[in-house]
């Protein structure tokens, strides 16, 4: 009798996990980050897929365009979706992460760096401006530099938001702020030609701003003979940096890395990553500096994670879920967040030296 009711049980199919919905919010149709969100949308396809969870994706359009956040985010609600990932660092992202808050859809900013993302079920993967800036501000002062030259586009939010906080905290350091340029329409020869005028009592030469490509104005500036230190932020270079991504050691001094723990020596499970993305994707091949792609592997494995120790789909419990997990991946030194949302990361200090990488932390 034992035996038949052994052979019984072996016939009776295990339950399986009921499948869920998450939705993904990317600009696909923006001109600018349109590589960046298919790239964006295949490394969470192999997150899904990694984790073994019945999470089925749903892509949603938001144009890159903030008049569109609302259209975006009920989408999400209508599709079913019990939780979203994306907003790689565009200005709807504020509206978006508002809107999802207020929803209860518990929700992940893969890549932004706008303040006021994290609150109630939004969590945010990268530091906020504001408080790179301030991390930026005091190193520098740390390194010697005292009096610089700040440039700035003013029609750019996030590089606006990071130039004051800057500010702030460097004069609060005891630095001085020579002279702001604004970017405008003008061209980098005539741009790197003001800056010359006014470099002489400078230290150094801060960059803050997102127009491309930044490339032409480092060697604007380094053909004008101006050999101050340059340094700028991550997400004011990786849309400049290309294979081999070193190029920029010939103009850039300084670098904040926020998405990678030791960018000189890359993990393992990075570099392994990476190799399987770009033979599934070759026509959308990534690098170390891809962040979008990185930050949305990681974004999204930590959100199937907090769904699978939940043991439940409700808003609640996966947010409570999301602020106990944590997840080392493969954008290095661990993925968690605090109490209000915010990422744990530590902000990680980079120079160019001889070409080459190094760290200044």
């Amino acid at each position: 009798m034992t035996r038949f009711i052994a052979l019984l049980l072996l016939t009776v199919p295990i339950a399986q996990a009921a499948p869920y919905k998450i939705a993904l919010l990317c600009p696909r149709s923006s001109k600018d980050m349109h590589t960046e969100s298919l790239q964006a949308i295949e490394a969470i396809k192999l997150a899904i897929h990694d984790s073994g969870e019945p999470a089925e994706l749903e892509i949603i359009d938001t144009r890159g365009d903030p008049t569109e956040a609302k259209r975006s985010a009920d989408h999400v609600i209508k599709s079913g979706a019990i939780a979203a990932v994306g907003m790689l660092g565009g200005e709807e992202d504020t509206r978006l992460a508002k809107l999802l808050s207020e929803a209860k859809i518990p929700s992940i900013a893969q890549s932004s760096t706008l303040p006021n993302i994290a609150r109630p079920y939004v969590f945010q993967t990268c530091t906020d401006d504001e408080k790179q800036a301030q991390a930026l501000a005091v190193k520098l002062r740390s390194l010697g530099l005292t009096r610089i030259l700040t440039v700035l586009n003013p029609i750019e939010r996030s590089p606006l938001v990071f130039s004051a906080a800057f500010r702030r905290e460097f004069i609060a350091q005891g630095g001085q702020i020579l002279k702001e340029f604004d970017i405008g329409s003008q061209s980098a020869t005539k741009l790197a030609e003001s800056i010359h005028s006014a470099h002489s009592n400078a230290d150094g030469i801060a960059i803050f701003s997102k127009s491309q490509p930044l490339i032409s104005l480092y060697v604007a500036l380094r053909k004008l003979g101006i050999d101050k230190d340059i340094f700028a932020t991550d997400s004011m270079l990786s849309s400049d940096i290309s294979a081999p991504a070193i190029r920029l050691g010939k103009y850039l001094n300084i670098a904040l890395f926020l998405a990678h723990s030791d960018t000189t020596h890359p993990q393992k499970k990075t570099t392994t990553f990476i190799e399987r993305f770009n033979k599934t994707n070759p026509s959308i091949p990534i690098t170390f500096f891809s962040f979008d792609a990185l930050l949305a592997y990681d974004s999204a494995m930590i959100l199937l994670k907090a769904i699978k120790e939940a043991k439940s789909t409700t808003p609640e419990d996966i947010a409570t879920a999301l602020k106990r997990v944590s997840f080392d991946g493969v954008t290095g030194g661990g993925l968690s967040f605090d109490k209000n949302g915010k990422s744990k990361r530590n902000i990680v200090f980079m120079k160019f030296t001889g070409g080459r990488l190094e760290a200044l932390n």
